[in-house]
């Protein structure tokens, strides 16, 4: 994680986030970045709806390379787009080369 201007950017969501998390007392993230789709890096994303809920029902933004979000969206589409009883939490948007969050400029490679 990375904090940078009042601001908690993840890096990846590894199965074992939520022990993490709470071993760093971490309750907000303003983004999550990832890097690619293999599960040792996606596979704790559940455990932000917890982050979300502590935080007003706050959306997650996600930030994704392009070749990525195909699957993400397939794998974890309740997460973005809602399912049943379900309230989304995240969005997902492309990471880009260069690019700005939150008057942070972010550069890729």
């Amino acid at each position: 994680m990375i904090e940078l201007n009042s601001n908690n950017i993840l890096i990846d969501t590894s199965p074992d986030l939520r022990q993490q998390l709470y071993n760093s007392k971490i309750t907000n993230i303003d983004a999550v970045f990832y890097t690619h789709i293999h599960s040792d890096h996606t596979a704790g994303i559940n455990d932000l709806r917890a982050i979300s809920l502590i935080n007003d029902n706050k959306i997650i933004p996600a930030f994704t390379p392009a070749e990525m979000q195909h699957e993400m969206l397939n794998n974890y589409k309740y997460i973005f787009s809602g399912d049943k009883n379900y309230d989304s939490f995240m969005t997902i948007n492309d990471i880009e080369k260069d690019f700005t969050f939150n008057d942070i400029n972010v550069q890729t490679f």
